[in-house]
């Protein structure tokens, strides 16, 4: 230090001065949820950011592609309306058109031309079936559903450029190593969730990204494009999910989910 810095007499700060550096002072920003909770409580932290969403409208579409031989791709495309409380609405455009309509107990659908529609209970639904429909769409919630909370353990260090990463065992499968990783960004949003086959994380699965973000309400962060990229038999998959003309807790008429109402 300069001797003469270091035998300067101490001088005050006047009170008035200091009370005027204290009111420009920033306050102290407190971290995401998601970043500071213990890992086990992680996924309950990501739902609570989504608990405002009641609905959500939207057009999906969803292209997918395999390489290597016999591969090609297909893409389809429909419209939905979503609301808690097992509801929902999707008119789909191509490559088929159908409309499935379920209104909190039962599923209605029916390809265009069908007279009668296909019906069966919501509690009926394939495990994949009951995670999407009470996840928000757009969101990284179905990527989540069929993980273990319980089994929650932060990985160090994270991997840049993610600010904290938690690996998972799942809930429900057969593969007892499989393994998932979710990373998180510096907001203590989603950005990645990743599947390997054995602990060590060496034989990736899959990896789902979650893409131009959009901010409908503080703190709720839907994308506008979710990827994954899938290793089977061998072969590389891919799956782009395209979220467009996203309306988020605007009024919906209750016809949207009367079945009666289309079929």
């Amino acid at each position: 230090m300069h001797p003469r810095l270091h035998n300067a007499p101490a001088r005050s700060v006047p009170a008035a001065l200091g009370v005027f550096l204290l009111v420009l002072s920033p306050p102290a920003l407190s971290s995401p949820a998601e970043l500071s909770v213990p890992a086990t409580n992680a996924l309950e932290a990501v739902s609570a950011r989504y608990a405002a969403v009641t609905n959500v409208e939207c057009t999906v579409r969803r292209a997918v592609s395999a390489d290597g031989r016999g591969g090609g791709s297909v893409e389809a495309v429909s419209r939905i309306a979503w609301a808690r409380g097992n509801r929902l609405n999707v008119r789909k455009m191509a490559p088929e058109k159908r409309r499935t309509v379920i209104d909190g107990q039962t599923v209605w659908t029916a390809a265009e031309g069908e007279e009668k529609p296909v019906t069966f209970a919501v509690a009926d639904q394939l495990p994949s079936q009951a995670a999407n429909l009470r996840s928000v769409p757009a969101s990284p919630e179905e990527s989540l559903a069929s993980l273990d909370p319980a089994s929650a353990e932060d990985v160090t260090p994270a991997a840049a450029p993610f600010a904290r990463q938690i690996a998972f065992r799942f809930s429900e499968t057969n593969a007892t190593t499989a393994v998932a990783v979710v990373s998180f960004d510096a907001d203590g949003f989603v950005a990645r969730v990743e599947a390997f086959t054995d602990e060590a994380r060496t034989g990736r699965v899959f990896a789902t990204d979650f893409l131009a973000p959009l901010d409908p309400a503080p703190g709720v962060r839907l994308f506008r494009k979710i990827e994954t990229v899938s290793t089977i038999a061998g072969r590389t998959v891919r799956a782009a999910s395209t979220f467009s003309q996203l309306r988020v807790n605007e009024p919906l008429p209750p016809s949207v989910f009367d079945p009666n109402a289309f079929f």
